[in-house]
């Protein structure tokens, strides 16, 4: 490998995917394995602690559950990983922001925070956020009053459920009779 140390060095430099690479290499005779440049240049130019890769190097990889982490409830993360991820998706802070604030006026169970969140939303760059507020502000009054009032309807959605779960079960084989026996024996509809 040291032997195409100067290709490799070169490439990663200029942005280079280790799949192109790895390409490249094969093209100048490298007979090697792909994972056995990844261990290679993992360790060569950029593993360990130290921490001493730029930003965009493409060898760098974080999670899509870390990202969704940090994103949704600032889980910890490795300050490295932070500013890469920030770096390479700026759309991500504001994200970030936007939860932020949605989860804030949430859980304050203010309505006033609700609607100016859901009428600066609207101004995002982002379109799935934008959507999402314009859903709010759409259908504001059950929003607001799903914030007012701890009333739901769980305990009918969780009987439906269970009764379509034995009609599933049943179908193909009885008529209404079987099924009307089986929802009456069944001790979970109250």
């Amino acid at each position: 490998m040291d032997h195409y140390n100067t290709i490799i060095s070169d490439m990663l430099t200029n942005g280079e995917l280790v799949k192109d690479i790895y390409a490249h290499l094969v093209e100048l005779g490298f007979t090697g394995g792909y994972s056995t440049l990844a261990k290679y240049c993992a360790k060569r130019f950029g593993g360990g602690n130290t921490r001493t890769r730029s930003p965009v190097d493409c060898l760098h990889h974080v999670g899509r559950k870390d990202v969704i982490g940090v994103v949704w409830s600032d889980n910890l993360m490795d300050t490295y990983d932070k500013q890469y991820i920030f770096t390479i998706h700026p759309e991500l802070m504001e994200i970030k922001s936007m939860v932020y604030d949605f989860r804030k006026a949430m859980f304050a169970k203010d309505s006033s925070l609700i609607e100016s969140w859901s009428n600066n939303a609207v101004k995002s760059t982002i379109t799935p956020i934008v959507s999402f507020a314009n859903g709010i502000l759409r259908d504001i009054e059950p929003v607001l009053n799903s914030i007012r009032y701890t009333a739901n309807n769980a305990f009918l959605e969780g009987n439906v459920n269970k009764l379509k779960s034995i009609k599933r079960t049943m179908f193909g084989r009885a008529g209404y009779d079987l099924l009307k026996a089986k929802v009456l024996n069944l001790r979970c509809f109250y």
